[in-house]
């Protein structure tokens, strides 16, 4: 080997080391978050109805419709994004597990399958916290006689 040879083979970066305690996380933890959603109640289908709701209520106004149609078009978005990533995230997984090795990007879209199946999960007992937070303290009316207290002013 020239000396040539031996500065372009030296010179040449390493791969990157296979991280395999990721990946076996990643394909643990989606489809537990798969069953947690599942479980935890319809925040999927509410996601989906919600999307239905707003293109409803854009067909019979004239000026309202864009807005409508445009907020049913990102909930489904984000319906399909959900699904999307974290399908792809468990098989990519499953995947860079068998061949314990990853191509490169693999461990982002698994990273973003995981985020997206935790935020879904997270969502439904967010927006449930959401909706008590609002009725107990935001809609609640004041009483009468916290009402002449100078301090609420």
């Amino acid at each position: 080997m020239t000396s040539l040879t031996a500065l372009t083979h030296a010179a040449a970066p390493a791969a990157p080391a296979f991280n395999s305690n990721f990946y076996i996380t990643a394909a643990t933890a989606i489809p537990t978050l798969f069953v947690a959603l599942a479980v935890q109640g319809n925040g999927y289908e509410n996601l989906l109805k919600a999307s239905a709701r707003l293109s409803q209520r854009g067909e019979g106004n004239r000026h309202g419709w864009a807005i409508a149609i445009a907020g049913s078009s990102a909930l489904i978005g984000i319906a399909i994004a959900i699904l999307f990533f974290a399908i792809l995230g468990e098989i990519l997984a499953v995947y860079a597990l068998y061949q314990q090795q990853a191509e490169s990007g693999t461990e982002v879209y698994v990273l973003v399958g995981t985020v997206a199946f935790v935020l879904a999960t997270a969502a439904g007992p967010a927006i449930t916290f959401a909706r008590f937070y609002y009725r107990a303290f935001i809609r609640r009316p004041m009483p009468a006689s916290a009402k002449d207290n100078p301090i609420n002013d």
